[in-house]
């Protein structure tokens, strides 16, 4: 999913990440429970709530597909940036951010998910995408690759649905599509060469 995400939500990702790091390296020196520890704790589950409400919102808006890349990520969301960050907060001796960490969790939470609703709501999830725009028809999102252009219906940013992709080669494929892969009924063109059948993960097998 975050590979497909434009470059700025990206960051925030790969900055919560690396908080997330530097507190594990800040644990095994003298910099453990300090007031720069207590700080980072803080900034990288900020940024940790940040990213759980965007998937959330992604995951309402635009679907959710089912598969081990994706689950992968969740994983590392869910261990990297909130598990440490949160239980090092629950640990820390500053006795006053210990207190409030279910409020810091919550309270960010719900404001940033009400906020980031409204933002991307029903088709507008789409502004967030690397590489499609905002679509008027949910059948008809266009997306704008490196080798080409795809037009037709997305799940979690991924080609999933009716599609049809254009390459710039001049290859068109036109038909049904599963998690970013040509599968299902489908019509391959390029110059007078015709491939029409079933394909099953980007192959044509009938």
């Amino acid at each position: 999913m975050m590979q497909f995400i434009t470059s700025p939500l990206l960051y925030i990702y790969y900055l919560a990440i690396a908080l997330s790091l530097i507190h594990t390296v800040f644990h095994f020196t003298k910099l453990k429970d300090s007031t720069l520890d207590s700080v980072v704790i803080l900034i990288s589950l900020l940024l940790y709530i940040f990213i759980a409400s965007l998937a959330i919102v992604i995951f309402i808006n635009a679907g959710f597909i089912f598969s081990f890349t994706y689950l992968i990520e969740y994983l590392i969301i869910i261990t990297v940036i909130f598990y440490v960050p949160f239980f090092s907060v629950k640990n820390q001796k500053n006795k006053k951010l210990k207190k409030y960490t279910v409020g810091l969790t919550l309270i960010p939470f719900i404001i940033i998910i009400v906020v980031l609703h409204f933002t991307y709501a029903g088709n507008k999830i789409y502004k967030a995408s690397k590489y499609c725009n905002a679509p008027i028809e949910i059948e008809k999102i266009v997306c704008n690759y490196e080798n080409g252009k795809y037009t037709g219906q997305l799940k979690a940013f991924s080609r999933h649905g009716n599609g049809t992709y254009e390459w710039n080669s001049g290859r068109v494929y036109v038909g049904q599509w599963k998690n970013n892969l040509m599968h299902g009924s489908g019509t391959m063109t390029q110059g007078e060469k015709i491939l029409k059948g079933q394909w099953k993960k980007h192959k044509f097998v009938q």
